[in-house]
């Protein structure tokens, strides 16, 4: 199953899905001043037998990041989690993004598709590892110069089931090759993204101990503080953002400017209504891409949670669904 969807807007905005890999959209671009400009980075085997939690905009669903030790208690029940790798200590990302994704349509005019990913249906071995079962129902509508990413999840089970949710966008906006199209080939390019500033009006991290939340926050200091738009450089990032702003900027659909990346004349900004309450800002090793994180939860926050913390951990009682929106949208910088 490698049949890609590609869905385009009349005024140049175009996406392509991965169904077979967690209907992973690996491919966004416009144009910007005449020239096509790629938002997001794709390794070269991700049509392969790549990753697919290394390209695009991996869906991070029932959890996203991490949960420690691959175990956890809810309500009274423990479950343990499988890992994604022989030797892997956590749990990580959920069961959505490593698996394909069969129930899907597009619109009769291209322009948006919709997933629906069901963990009874579609992984039902990794049912027994999850308090119960939900669907998540997923669409992307693009745009001349924006992509709309609108999440439902409705719990379909007889009784109540916990969950959070979160993208892994790796951001590159960089000119796109006539050869590579709207997955360019990255690794024959000059693609490092030390020059790229970065923003993000967090103000608090969270305090982390091996990549897991210790159980608090502090203010955003020295390299984790984006809110100034600084270049990039050297910085080495894997931090887990919050104290986001509270209200829309007058922005009549309900979002809020929660990121942005600059290269090379381009701006990509990444906008959210409020049920997004962190942003994780991570720069992989590669150099190539810096992922700028949308999540409903923090780290490790059904752990959290038990601590009586207030951390966007959800619950829905049977039939009930929830919703959340973001956007990417993209234009000439300055």
């Amino acid at each position: 199953m490698t049949d890609l969807i590609h869905l385009a807007s009349s005024g140049g905005g175009r996406a392509t899905i991965l169904p077979s890999k967690g209907f992973n959209c690996i491919g966004l671009s416009f144009e910007i001043d005449g020239v096509r400009r790629s938002v997001l980075h794709a390794e070269p085997d991700i049509l392969d037998d790549g990753s697919p939690t290394r390209s695009g905009m991996p869906v991070l669903f029932p959890f996203p990041n991490r949960i420690a030790d691959a175990r956890f208690d809810w309500r009274g029940e423990e479950y343990e989690l499988p890992v994604a790798h022989p030797g892997d200590r956590n749990a990580s990302h959920g069961f959505a993004c490593r698996v394909p994704w069969f129930h899907f349509d597009v619109s009769d005019d291209g322009t948006s598709a919709t997933g629906r990913f069901r963990l009874g249906r579609d992984v039902p071995k990794e049912l027994p590892h999850w308090p119960g079962d939900l669907e998540l129902r997923l669409t992307y509508t693009v745009g001349d110069r924006w992509l709309d990413v609108t999440s439902e999840v409705t719990n379909v089970d007889t009784h109540d089931v916990p969950f959070g949710l979160g993208f892994h966008p790796y951001f590159a906006p960089l000119p796109v090759s006539s050869a590579g199209g709207d997955i360019p080939d990255l690794g024959g390019q000059d693609a490092a993204i030390d020059d790229a500033r970065v923003w993000c009006p967090a103000d608090r991290y969270w305090v982390l101990e091996d990549s897991i939340p210790v159980g608090f926050t502090e203010p955003v200091a020295g390299t984790s503080a984006l809110e100034d738009d600084p270049v990039l450089g050297e910085r080495v990032l894997d931090d887990v953002l919050t104290g986001l702003p509270h209200e829309p900027l007058d922005d009549p659909e309900g979002l809020r400017p929660v990121a942005s990346l600059s290269k090379d004349g381009a701006r990509m900004e990444l906008w959210c209504d409020l049920n997004w309450r962190e942003i994780v800002v991570f720069t992989p090793d590669n150099r190539q891409s810096v992922a700028i994180e949308p999540y409903t939860c923090p780290t490790n926050a059904v752990k959290l949670a038990e601590q009586g913390l207030d951390v966007g951990w959800l619950t829905l009682h049977p039939r009930e669904s929830w919703t959340a929106r973001f956007r990417i949208q993209v234009g000439a910088d300055g």
